[in-house]
């Protein structure tokens, strides 16, 4: 946490937003209670919530997910996104989903296999699915875990693995439901969305001069749209 908060001190100078998401590493070699206390104190705004949602302007809702707490039916987390999601308002055309394990990857064999998608997230996967059936918001979901970057749509959910915050990159088998196949291996890179109009645009933007001795050039690798649905 001491790194991580010096490295994003230039975000709070700038009064940027940030809006974390648990996940296995912060649940590492500490006790529960000691691990969100930890998280808590880096993040006191969140204190005492382990998943919550923000509204981004009236046309976005983001909701950050706990994928080490139980996400199936039954679950107090499961509980409350169904309660979130049952009273969004017209206005919202977009549901963006954060979490760290992903509910949907491509496959891997190996000792990738340790990083493919779990029952628990699985099950979100279900249930997001009849969700966007049923709803007009048109629902965006983001992970991490993966150390490398994936694109796919499915159940008219488009899911993301965005795992080159600054792990080091693992190259993967990609599966034919992903639709990124760009070149080499994206290592360190980030997202970037835009709302223009009834249109949230999306982008990989990747370093590339990353091994250089001060890295500073980006490019973007992926593009993709995500249209709202028609008005009621």
């Amino acid at each position: 946490y001491a790194v991580f908060h010096a490295e994003s001190a230039p975000w709070r100078a700038r009064g940027l937003r940030v809006f974390p998401t648990l996940g296995n590493h912060e649940f590492y070699q500490c006790a529960e209670s000691e691990c969100l206390e930890n998280w808590w104190r880096e993040f006191p705004e969140q204190r005492g919530h382990r998943w919550y949602s923000v509204a981004l302007g009236a046309r976005i809702l983001a909701v950050a997910l706990d994928s080490d707490a139980p996400l199936g039916a039954g679950s107090a987390q499961r509980a409350w996104l169904d309660a979130t999601l049952a009273v969004l308002p017209r206005s919202v055309d977009f549901v963006l989903v954060f979490l760290h394990h992903p509910p949907v990857a491509d496959p891997q064999d190996g000792p990738g296999a340790s990083h493919n998608a779990r029952p628990n997230e699985r099950a979100l996967a279900e249930r997001l699915a009849e969700v966007a059936r049923a709803g007009r918001a048109r629902i965006v979901v983001c992970a991490g875990h993966v150390h490398n970057y994936e694109r796919r749509e499915q159940d008219g959910i488009v899911y993301l693995v965005s795992g080159g915050g600054g792990a080091h990159p693992v190259d993967l088998a990609r599966a034919t439901e992903d639709l990124y196949r760009g070149p080499g291996v994206p290592n360190y890179h980030y997202l970037r969305f835009s709302l223009e109009g009834d249109t949230l645009r999306g982008e990989m933007v990747r370093l590339e001069d990353y091994d250089a001795e001060q890295p500073h050039r980006w490019q973007v690798r992926d593009r993709f749209e995500v249209r709202a649905a028609p008005g009621p």
